[in-house]
């Protein structure tokens, strides 16, 4: 074991012998963390579009509306002749919703539940002949707009 000697203290009085602890360069442990973080980091993949928008309910009319929270929204992908599910996800802040989807066509059928005093509302909606192409990047300001179930 290599030691050190060490410094007087204060009041004249030496500490004594310490140990030395091999100092690694901080390269040696930020580099194995970078690579545990990477993927994390990462954007989507090239061949994914960032399809992004919002979900809408308009009450009383265009001039009024107001974006939910909280919504599920399901993605379904048309193959084989048929709309098979894709992905899930949620509306978040101001009713935004974000989902990465490679080329295909899509439907998104949102549903949700507005607690109100009145009672329950039931609400849903549907984006439909959604192309995501190849050449896109990102597919941004789609808006669902949600209506009142007929249940």
């Amino acid at each position: 074991m290599v030691t050190r000697e060490s410094k007087t203290t204060g009041n004249g009085k030496a500490r004594g012998k310490r140990p030395v602890l091999p100092r690694l360069p901080a390269a040696a442990i930020l580099l194995p963390l970078l690579f545990l973080l990477q993927p994390a980091c990462r954007p989507p993949s090239p061949s994914l579009t960032t399809v992004s928008g919002k979900t809408l309910f308009r009450e009383m009319g265009p001039a009024a509306g107001m974006a939910l929270e909280d919504v599920t929204i399901e993605v379904l992908r048309w193959e084989e002749g048929k709309w098979q599910p894709h992905a899930k996800t949620r509306s978040g802040y101001h009713g935004s919703f974000v989902v990465n989807l490679p080329e295909g066509k899509y439907l998104l059928i949102a549903r949700t539940t507005l607690e109100r005093s009145s009672g329950d509302l039931e609400l849903a909606g549907r984006l439909e002949g959604l192309v995501v192409s190849s050449t896109d990047r990102r597919l941004d300001q789609l808006v669902i707009e949600m209506r009142r179930t007929m249940d």
